[in-house]
This record gives C-alpha cells, structure tokens and sequence, in this order.
C-alpha cells in the first residue's frame, strides 16, 4: 500500500489511516459515528476542509500523510451542539491552478516559535514473561521538538532508569519501532494513545525467538477462513477492518475483501456495530488471521474471488510492512 496515498484521520483517542479512496464522509461517520450532514475535518494548521456534495474530500484539499481530526455531531443524538469549541481559520478553494495546498500555506498566520516547546509521553518499562512482554513500570520523558527521534527517547528512558543498557522500543504487540521519517518529530512521539514499550535488548531477542518458533509450531495447523462479512456477527453495513499499522480496509460492494489489499498470515482488528443493537459500541475482542486458501477447482476462495471487483493498477505503488 503507497504511503503516500494515506491520511491519518483521529478523533478522541481513535486513530486510524486511510487510503484516499476511503476519505469520504460515509466511511469517518461510519468509523467515528459522526452524522455525515455535519463532518468535517481540520489539518494541523487548523484549516477546516469540507466534503463535497458526493461526500468525497477532494485530494487537492489533502495532504498525504498528514493529519485530520474529525469534527461533527454525534450520531443518534439529538442535540445540534458541536463536538469542537476551538476556533479555526476557514478557507474558500478557489478553482485556480495554484494548489490548495500552497494556498493555504499562503493564507496561513506565521508559525509559532517552538524552540522552547516540551511535550512529553509515557513508556512503559517491560519484560519478556511467558514469551510476552509483560509491563511493570512506566516512565513519563519530556523532550523538545529536535529530541523527536527514536534515538532521542531511547536517550530520555536510559536516562530517566539510570541505566544504558542497549534498549528496543517496540508497540503494543512486541514489533520494534524503526527510526523512519514517520517517527521523527513531535506528531508521532506526543500522542499518548499510542502505547509504546521499552525492553531489554537481550530481552527483545529472546521475544523474537519464542515468536519465531511459535509460528514455526502453527504454520501446519493454520487453516483459511472466509473474510465475507456474512460470517461475522458485526453489522454489515458499519464492518471494516484494520491492520497492525491501523490502515482501514473495507469489503468492496459484494461484501467480499479484496486479496489486494491483505497480507497472508497478518493479523486485522474487526470493527464495527454489533448485530441487532442500537449502540454504536466497536467490536474490538476479535483477532483473526487471514491466509490464502489454495487453489482447487470448486473451492470457495475461487468462487469469491470470481465474484470480487477487478483488481486495481499497482505497478507504481509501493508497499510497507511491520516488522515481526
């Protein structure tokens, strides 16, 4: 999947990336349960950007990787009051050749001095029992905009433990955290609702080993299952999924997921409304592994893939992965 294609969309302490033929009104009201008559969302510039009249956002509005807080009404409620009280600079697109984007840069007040700005998160101190990471203390490290980088915090928690012994930082499930261009800067390190883990070198290495030979011992007992939103007990009109990255993917109007756009053997959290009930709770305890079911002449997976929509140009796009 081309990262360049995808935006972080969040509200609240739900954080999402979507490909740009998923930035529509129906899909973040159906993500963030947000009424689409009143969605909208705003960059960190704090520009609102509207949906068109189809309610689709218009790329020349966007930027890819960058992110937007969805604005809006709660849904089945009955009060008209907003879900934002800050203010915001609104900008008309104009239907000229200059993009949008340079428009608002143009339009934009003068950037704010940040050198004496701190932020601050919290890690959690963990260590390998039972072949998991267990957390058991936690660490609060402040930094400045230029002590954003991976190496930047692995210096603030050996400080902050009086130890520097080589650390790995990882996420929730145990996947060391890379230093990239997606991990340097104060946009990814202050956001607390990413919980990030701190442990031992030693201890990281011996985590691979058991997940190695875990799947090792699994790999002849995993079995396909279907990905038709018919076998699960989520609403089919609200179901979607994301991946360990939390990318959203969505069925395509069979209901079906496109191979496209899964990994074989990777994990994806089920999202939606449970079935035959008014609230809008997210169905979260799910897990499932997905996996290519061989070719056969009668085989369900070729039936579905028959009845799946053509498979889009991918000769230009890159891809990413987590590492494991």
């Amino acid at each position: 999947m081309d990262m360049m294609d995808q935006y972080v969309v969040f509200r609240n302490n739900k954080r999402v990336s979507l490909r740009e033929e998923d930035m529509t009104a129906e899909k973040l009201s159906q993500i963030f349960q947000v009424s689409t008559h009143s969605l909208y969302v705003t960059d960190d510039a704090n520009v609102a950007v509207f949906p068109g009249a189809s309610g689709v956002f218009s790329t020349l509005d966007l930027t890819p990787r960058a992110h937007y807080e969805v604005h809006g009404e709660e849904e089945n409620t009955s009060s008209a009051s907003s879900t934002t009280a800050q203010r915001f600079t609104f900008m008309r697109t104009p239907a000229t050749s200059q993009s949008a984007a340079t428009q608002r840069a143009a339009s934009a007040p003068p950037p704010r001095a940040t050198a004496s700005k701190t932020f601050q998160r919290s890690i959690f101190l963990a260590e390998v029992v039972g072949g998991k990471l267990s957390p058991s203390r936690m660490v609060v490290v402040r930094f400045l905009e230029c002590e954003a980088t991976l190496q930047g915090i692995i210096g603030k928690v050996q400080d902050a433990i009086g130890s520097h012994d080589p650390i790995v930082l990882t996420d929730a499930q145990g996947n060391a955290i890379l230093d990239s261009e997606g991990t340097t800067g104060s946009q990814y390190w202050k956001q607390n609702a990413r919980k990030i883990l701190a442990v031992q070198e030693e201890g990281f290495q011996e985590l691979q080993g058991t997940k190695r030979r875990r799947l090792s011992a699994m790999g002849t007992f995993w079995r396909p299952i279907s990905l038709c939103a018919d076998h699960l007990w989520v609403s089919t009109h609200s179901l979607y999924v994301t991946d360990d990255a939390n990318v959203a993917v969505f069925p395509g109007a069979s209901g079906v997921f496109s191979t496209l756009d899964l990994t074989p053997r990777a994990h994806y959290e089920v999202h939606g409304e449970e079935e035959n009930t008014s609230s809008a709770s997210s169905t979260t305890a799910q897990r499932f592994t997905f996996m290519r079911t061989p070719a056969t002449s009668q085989s369900a997976a070729t039936q579905r893939a028959a009845s799946a929509p053509p498979p889009r140009a991918t000769a230009s796009k890159t891809f990413q992965s987590d590492q494991r």
